[in-house]
């Protein structure tokens, strides 16, 4: 194998794509530099163009025959929030056809996760959205199609790119299909379909018949059930569902559905915020025993698709998924045998696809020639342990946040990675981002042994590593065995080629880079033994740290204030800026927003090496959590820097355990002990996985006469018992039982709440978890804790 195949990479052939930046227009071109620096970050173009009024336009030329339209655009959100919404009409050689309705209902997030659609958070990013339209003809080579904000528009409007396609017209309907027409449904969207195509899906289930989705916009609210079935639309331009709640689904694990086959519709959902609670995926559930996706498009669900196992034997093919709040695709928990291929994806709000093995291994399964671009958060890749796993000839680029192009790692409670995992044939291109986490960048091919060390066989072969942000191949966390790189080719990367950050061995062999920004090894942590072989060329350099790249750190990611009285002020915090250096860093201005305050630095500059302290404060409106975000605006690389600000108003009648300290035995990364005092049930703990006793302690900060406790988990869970015991003690060091253990049943009647009644005296609280019926481990979304006098 040579890189020749990463050349070709990616999923093949795909609408056109023309930038607007390249189009003729009078509009103002936006590149990387001043405060649009954001919308330029998460654009597929690098440089964009805004319309800021009737006068003025954009005009493509088209190069191939079209008759259907994806533009991707950006609009502002409304000033408090909840979208807006623009329109921008549209012609042909100069006649009128088409006006477009834009809107930012869709995009717009704020804060740190699991992030809102409240402005005064502050930190926005994912900001574009897409509109489609077909043309109404076939529009030839040559033909100009021009947009304009209509006369009486209020905002500008941000355009990308433009993509142009032929559709080829809908599909017929197939032999003897059932069409879901003649049970009630409705192809104007104007009346609920949910129960018409229900009941065409059981009365096909188990038969030859497949159930016909005529051309039209079927409103569906709720998740429709497939198992042995065939439902095929007359193509994805044609064939929409739509609607809050819409995903088709199998059985859950581990009776899977099987034999169920979807084709040529689309599935565009109405989610605007993340809720990791709820499941609001474009397909769910188990689908296995050979059943297919193909030909389907999927936008504004939660995750295109999040796959539940263990199951085996499934094909997604030919799918597009776009502009989702969390996971393009998630193969999770035990899933074998699937074939990911031929998928374009874009604009995810977490991992674009996703291996994870979360308590079964996920394995044996093929992420082959995909195109995927910009994934607002982590990667375009991910693989969390499993075994026997290959990821192969994909077109990934563009990283904005918190992830490489492709992530191999022990995370995340994974079962540990094993068998033989191939990485072969890969484009990937300016990939690897920045993460708050390590306060540094990640690899564009990012290997981590962080819950425990990786041994399994990895092989890396054939990819072209381009324009890579931070380090080509970077191997961090614990011990890393078995990896075996080969014919790989670096052109550009902004650190080094390889960054080595953790211990164990590799081989190296025909390893040629270019272009690398500082050296060809970065050696931050001794004990790794880097084996070569032949034909490596270009990064024999090596030196023992990074010189400083300008950009300001703070001293933490988030200050937490715990919990004050509403209307009284807490306890001030202080806030390192450090200088790293080269060059002295002119602050700008500092920024606070929610129940937060930052007294007026003395300073405006910090010189290199130096450091300069801002004090926060809390001062709560109400009770309940309070968020805000601290921005500090510079001329530093990555400005703005960001501090995200947390504390609770403290009702003493109320939780006594809102936040306040909490502790746990472990915690699976992303789901934090603090996630149970955090006064949401959209959030939650969860242990690693690894398998019983855990537990959950909460300092109350004072003795408190105690009434009950109230454990939740999130209401869209299904049912479960954990068994626990409760322990207390007026200091960490005398926890006595108070209680026998308590099997604790979490119900959706009962809306996943438990109360256990508690008269006794404690500062300390702990939950010990013995058993859970649901996986090997704990999880709670609140642990709330009342008093007798309250």
């Amino acid at each position: 194998m040579t890189a020749n195949l990463a050349r070709t990479a990616g999923a093949g052939k795909g609408p056109d794509l023309y930038r607007a930046a390249d189009a003729r227009t009078n509009g103002t071109r936006v590149d990387a530099s001043g405060p649009d620096a954001r919308l330029v970050e998460e654009s597929v173009a690098r440089a964009v163009v805004r319309l800021s009024g009737p006068d003025e336009y954009l005009e493509f030329h088209l190069v191939a025959p079209a008759d259907a339209l994806t533009l991707r655009y950006s609009l502002p959100d409304a000033p408090t929030g909840g979208g807006r919404i623009e329109r921008l009409v549209l012609h042909i050689d100069g006649e009128k056809c088409h006006q477009l309705t834009l809107s930012s209902r869709y995009s717009w997030y704020y804060g740190g996760y699991p992030f809102t659609n409240d402005p005064a958070a502050g930190r926005a990013h994912h900001l574009y959205d897409d509109v489609h339209v077909l043309l109404g003809r076939r529009c030839p080579p040559g033909t100009r199609v021009t947009l304009r904000p209509v006369a009486e528009a209020e905002v500008p409007v941000t355009v990308d790119i433009a993509c142009f396609e032929e559709t080829g017209g809908p599909a017929s309907s197939p032999r003897d299909a059932l069409s879901v027409l003649d049970f009630g449904a409705d192809p104007t969207g104007t009346a609920d379909s949910t129960s018409a195509i229900r009941t065409a899906v059981e009365a096909a289930t188990g038969t030859e018949r497949t159930v016909w989705l005529p051309r039209g916009i079927y409103a569906v609210t709720d998740h429709i059930l497939l198992d042995r079935v065939t439902i095929r639309g007359a193509g994805p331009w044609y064939t929409e569902l739509r609607g809050a709640g819409v995903g088709l689904y199998g059985h859950s694990a581990p009776r899977p559905s099987t034999g169920v086959h979807v084709s040529g519709l689309a599935i565009f959902g109405e989610v605007t915020e993340r809720d990791d609670a709820v499941q609001h995926n474009g397909i769910g559930g188990a689908l296995g025993g050979g059943s297919t996706i193909e030909d389907v498009w999927i936008a504004h669900t939660k995750c295109g698709m999040w796959l539940d196992g263990p199951f085996e034997d499934l094909t997604i093919r030919n799918v597009r998924i776009m502009n989702t709040t969390a996971d393009g695709i998630n193969l999770h928990r035990g899933v074998s045998d699937v074939t990911i291929t031929g998928c374009h994806i874009r604009n995810t709000g977490d991992d674009a696809i996703a291996l994870w093995s979360d308590g079964l291994a996920t394995h044996h399964n093929t992420v082959h020639a995909n195109t995927i671009v910009l994934p607002m958060l982590a990667n375009h890749i991910a693989v969390y342990g499993g075994h026997d796993n290959r990821i192969t000839e994909n077109l990934l680029a563009d990283s904005v946040a918190e992830g490489g192009g492709i992530h191999i790692a022990n995370r995340y409670g994974a079962v540990p990675l094993a068998g033989k995992t191939l990485v072969e044939g890969n484009s990937l291109i300016r990939t690897g981002s920045y993460h708050p986490r390590y306060r540094a960048g990640v690899g564009a091919l990012w290997l981590l042994a962080d819950d425990a060390p990786m041994t399994g066989d990895v092989t890396v072969r054939g990819n072209i590593l381009t324009n890579s942000t931070y380090a080509a191949l970077q191997l961090n966390g614990g011990r890393i065995e078995g990896v075996d790189v080969d014919g790989m080719t670096i052109e550009g990367a902004g650190t080094c080629a390889v960054h080595l950050e953790a211990t164990g061995s590799s081989r190296f062999a025909r390893v040629s880079a270019v272009r690398l920004g500082v050296t060809g090894i970065y050696r931050a942590a001794p004990g790794f033994d880097l084996l070569r072989g032949t034909g490596n060329e270009g990064w024999d350099e090596e030196l023992p740290e990074l010189p400083p790249d300008g950009a300001l750190h703070a001293s933490v990611t988030r200050l937490d204030f715990g919990a004050t009285t509403p209307l009284t002020s807490g306890a001030p915090q202080r806030l390192e800026l450090h200088n790293p250096g080269p060059r002295q860093v002119l602050v700008q201005h500092v920024e606070v927003t929610g129940d937060f305050t930052a007294a007026s630095p003395t300073w405006d500059t910090v010189a290199p090496g130096a450091s300069a302290v801002l004090t926060v404060g809390f001062t709560p409106s109400r009770t309940g959590r309070r968020t805000g975000v601290l921005t500090v605006h510079s001329n530093a690389p990555r400005s703005p820097l960001h501090v995200d600000l947390t504390g609770v108003g403290f009702d003493p009648t109320g939780d006594r355990a809102l936040g306040r300290r909490v502790r746990a035995s472990t915690a699976m990364g992303g789901f934090p002990p603090e996630s149970t005092v955090d006064g949401t049930v959209r959030t939650w703990w969860q242990s690693d996985g690894m398998g019983f006793p855990q537990w959950l302690q909460v300092d109350l900060g004072e003795p408190v006469p105690l009434a009950r406790i109230v454990l939740r988990t999130p209401r869209s869970w299904d049912e479960r018992t954990e068994t626990l015991t409760v322990h207390i003690g007026l200091t960490e060091d005398d926890l006595v039982p108070a209680t026998p253990a308590v099997a604790c049943r979490f119900a959706p009647e009962l809306r996943n709440t438990v109360v256990l009644p508690l008269a006794r005296t404690a500062r300390f609280v702990r939950l010990q978890v013995t058993h859970n019926t649901a996986w090997a481990g704990a999880a709670l979304s609140a642990f709330e804790v009342y008093a007798a006098d309250g």
